[in-house]
């Protein structure tokens, strides 16, 4: 019997140390517990401003978004202002042809009007000797028609002087 106490003792300790262990262990994994849903709780709050910070000084980034930066966006402000370049260019050039174009007419319009000119000055002088010709015509046919009718005058002064000479002639004859 004692024997057998001995062993129900035994029996009665190892199950109050199985207890206690089982007890432990479940304290253990409740204190687990509650510090992984401590630290979860703690770290869901902490995560996101974290990685905010860490992209924010880019420790984190967007492969897509660091190509567009780093590779897309400088490429094309280069062929922007490649563009820009090209058309400022054009537009110099277009101004410059415009600019000797209205340098030439205006040099063309100086010439036709220098030309005109002087095509009028010589138009003026022809004209001019042309009535300098028809006024020395003019002033010939005039003294030649007053020489004609001087002599006209004079041939009829000359044929009444004859007739008159001739009528004397008769009469002297007639006296005769």
């Amino acid at each position: 019997m004692e024997e057998e106490e001995r062993r129900k003792e035994r029996e009665k300790e190892e199950r109050l140390s199985q207890e206690r262990e089982r007890i432990a262990k479940e304290t253990k994994l409740k204190e687990k517990r509650e510090a992984r849903r401590f630290a979860k709780q703690g770290m869901d709050e902490i995560t996101p401003k974290v990685f905010d910070k860490l992209t924010e000084k880019g420790y984190f980034y967007d492969q897509v978004s660091r190509e567009i930066e780093m590779i897309f966006e400088p490429w094309l402000l280069d062929q922007v202002d490649l563009q820009l370049q090209q058309r400022t260019l054009a537009r110099t050039l277009v101004q410059n042809i415009l600019d000797a174009a209205i340098d030439r007419g205006r040099q063309k319009f100086s010439e036709a009007k220098r030309f005109a000119k002087e095509e009028a000055e010589r138009e003026s002088a022809r004209q001019a000797d042309l009535a300098i010709e028809q006024a020395k015509r003019d002033k010939e046919e005039t003294e030649a028609s007053k020489d004609q009718k001087s002599d006209d005058i004079n041939s009829a002064e000359e044929e009444s002087s004859g007739e008159e000479s001739y009528e004397e002639t008769e009469e002297s004859e007639e006296d005769d």
